[in-house]
């Protein structure tokens, strides 16, 4: 979050999700996706903890509130969108729009769906996605005897 908030003030703006679009030029704009992803990554594995105190938790929230990061994390979105759009049209390599690998991470990957594991397991097998009826014992079974 330090690292945010440091680039934020180079920029000359504050550290709020609408300050976002008074970032000027494509290179700033890179460098916030960028910062914003690893903190986005750090959160993530911070909340894969069960076993935090209270202290720890309400420590994290301060940092970051909920709310906040929910705004971020739309902003670090359409900006990525924008410019990854951006980044298929022009071939300059010297851009640093170019420089940029998207990385749009799982923000709510506790909501993961049958349909979206189905997809990804298709994709993988090089196999079209059907539907096809099966238990929850079925479907437990057969990811559990394939790790």
């Amino acid at each position: 979050m330090q690292q945010l908030e440091d680039f934020m003030q180079s920029q000359g703006v504050d550290c709020r999700p609408g300050e976002v679009a008074s970032l000027k030029g494509d290179e700033a704009r890179a460098t916030f996706i960028n910062c914003f992803r690893e903190l986005q990554r750090i959160r993530t594995q911070l909340d894969q903890y069960t076993d935090l105190d209270p202290e720890l938790r309400e420590t994290i929230d301060k940092l970051l509130p909920e709310d906040d990061l929910r705004a971020f994390k739309g902003v670090y979105l359409d900006v990525a969108q924008d410019l990854k759009a951006r980044q298929e049209k022009t071939p300059d390599p010297n851009d640093p729009i170019q420089q940029l690998d998207f990385e749009f991470v799982l923000f709510d990957s506790a909501l993961i769906d049958y349909d979206y594991i189905m997809k990804l397991i298709a994709r993988f097998t090089g196999q079209p996605p059907r539907k096809q009826k099966i238990s929850r014992e079925q479907l437990i079974g057969l990811l559990a005897g394939n790790a």
